[in-house]
């Protein structure tokens, strides 16, 4: 009867060691994918507020040579205004969106602002960068967000109150795609 004991006391006491450890490597692993999208975040947060920069240059070019639509000019500061003094990821990506069209549609009533050579070098590197940041960000809140989902992961991101994130950025390509 004691050998018996012994054994179950083992037993419960190996069982609880592994559970703990499936509980903290799933912790850690949830963790860090969290600081990953955090990171990937700032960076870019960051080339969208670089982006907003190099349109200021822009608009100045375009406010000297006063050539063409200043509605369009007026939507690019709008919309850049709204990038720089957005509250939140979300109204940042907006912004950003609406940036991006307002400079489409600034680059059809007065092609030759971006046609600056070096603005316009610039201005594409930096709409690359954002598109590049975008779809990593993306692949990285999707990631997260499925491993809420799956066993064991989903009660260790209940135990641990692991919440999925929305803050979903859509690229062009993405906009109609269902979430």
């Amino acid at each position: 009867m004691k050998g018996a004991l012994i054994a179950l006391v083992v037993v419960v006491v190996f069982a609880a060691v592994a559970l703990s450890a499936v509980l903290l490597r799933d912790y850690d692993q949830l963790q860090a994918e969290r600081n990953d999208i955090e990171a990937r975040w700032v960076r870019l947060d960051k080339d969208m507020k670089d982006h907003a920069e190099i349109v200021t240059e822009i608009v100045r070019t375009a406010r000297t040579d006063r050539k063409g639509d200043s509605t369009a000019i007026d939507g690019v500061i709008q919309a850049r205004d709204a990038v720089i003094s957005a509250g939140s990821r979300e109204e940042e990506m907006a912004a950003n969106t609406r940036l991006s069209a307002a400079l489409m549609s600034l680059r059809h009533s007065e092609p030759h602002i971006t046609s600056n050579q070096n603005l316009g070098d610039r201005l594409a590197d930096a709409e690359q960068k954002i598109a590049d940041d975008r779809k990593d960000y993306n692949e990285a809140i999707q990631k997260y967000n499925t491993d809420l989902q799956l066993s064991p992961k989903n009660f260790s991101a209940s135990l641990f109150h692991f919440h999925r994130y929305n803050a979903y950025f859509p690229t062009t390509d993405d906009e109609n795609r269902p979430r």
